[in-house]
């Protein structure tokens, strides 16, 4: 009995439908179930805690810019330094996208470092209470009223504009439990 590679139509077999790469174990496409649901993107490292909300990357492949978990804290680097003579050990200074407080870290050059999975959502900013909270709303998430004033000039200008009776859409930045307004979009219409 001979088998010619130009008569095969595909088809089912008992490995499951090898036309188009479907297997038992999966779709044929990486990290994906039978169902086409990304199995690695919510993937728990085993660590617990703020990791689990981050992926894995070498500190060698940092760049300025790019976002890193210095000391727990998610931050956007400002400035990676070596401080050994060998190279061997680099300093990552950052700024908390959530707080704008500046973090430091010492890794070695081939340590691995975790990189943090910040979710965006815009929301438009109905006014701001006495508490210090502002009244959020979006069309997708709902109302949210968790959100603290931002201090700073970014605080003062969202003040501004609520006590004006103006509505803004501010970026709601989050990670792991903790939330914070990091920019005014624009103007609401």
């Amino acid at each position: 009995m001979s088998f010619h590679f130009d008569d095969y139509q595909g088809g089912n077999s008992q490995y499951g439908n090898t036309q188009y790469g479907n297997t038992q174990y999966g779709n044929g496409q990486y990290g994906n179930d039978q169902y086409g649901n990304d199995q690695y993107g919510s993937m728990n490292f085993g660590f617990g805690g703020p990791q689990s909300e981050a992926f894995p990357t070498p500190c060698s492949s940092l760049k300025t810019g790019g976002l890193v978990l210095l000391q727990g804290h998610p931050c956007q680097i400002t400035d990676i330094y070596t401080t050994s003579p060998g190279g061997s050990v680099v300093q990552i200074v950052g700024t908390n996208v959530l707080t704008g407080e500046v973090w430091k870290d010492v890794y070695p050059l081939r340590e691995t470092v975790f990189v943090p999975r910040i979710r965006r959502e815009n929301y438009v900013l109905t006014s701001c209470g006495r508490n210090g909270r502002m009244d959020l709303h979006s069309n997708t998430q709902g109302h949210r009223a968790d959100v603290r004033v931002p201090g700073g000039q970014l605080g003062a200008r969202i003040r501004k504009a609520s006590d004006a009776g103006q509505s803004l859409i501010l970026e709601i930045s989050e990670y792991s439990r903790d939330v914070a307004a990091t920019k005014i979009v624009g103007p609401y219409e």
